[in-house]
């Protein structure tokens, strides 16, 4: 039963965060699915409410000319196949920290508190499918390392 209350607990408080994101982000938002990501870490389970960049303009705009990333949300960018992933900051005013993840969802490399604005590539450390964005220094809030895994449903 404790673990029904958490459930719906959370499910709230992602709802409320949702509500926030929209209001602070405008429509744009309103182009990317969502749905709740966990990041599994020495034994702790971390809830993030994402939205999924999966075709190519998604993952095109991302987020671009964001300048509001609550805590626990970011977008998951999914790719057809893995490969050795590049990525930018151009015309992104925050910082930000880059999860790459392999096709098993196994964290490969971090790039953290990324540059705005930058047009720096950042590449992933070994093959990945996936890149979970999310704002600066959440990897390091949650102590994430090469190694940990990811899970959503799709």
């Amino acid at each position: 039963m404790c673990g029904l209350k958490w459930s719906v607990w959370t499910l709230f408080a992602f709802f409320i965060v949702q509500i926030y994101w929209i209001s602070e982000t405008g429509s744009s938002t309103l182009d990317f699915p969502k749905t709740i990501l966990e990041i599994h870490s020495k034994g702790q389970r971390y809830h993030f409410l994402v939205e999924i960049a999966g075709n190519q303009e998604q993952r095109r705009k991302g987020l671009m000319h964001r300048t509001i990333i609550p805590i626990n949300t970011g977008m998951l960018f999914v790719f057809d196949r893995q490969t050795s992933i590049q990525m930018w900051m151009k015309n992104t005013p925050i910082s930000l920290d880059m999860i790459f993840a392999d096709i098993d969802m196994t964290i490969v490399s971090i790039a953290r508190e990324t540059k705005p604005f930058s047009t720096q590539i950042i590449r992933s450390i070994g093959p990945a499918k996936y890149v979970l964005e999310v704002r600066a220094g959440t990897a390091s809030r949650l102590k994430l390392s090469v190694g940990d895994k990811l899970s959503w449903r799709q």
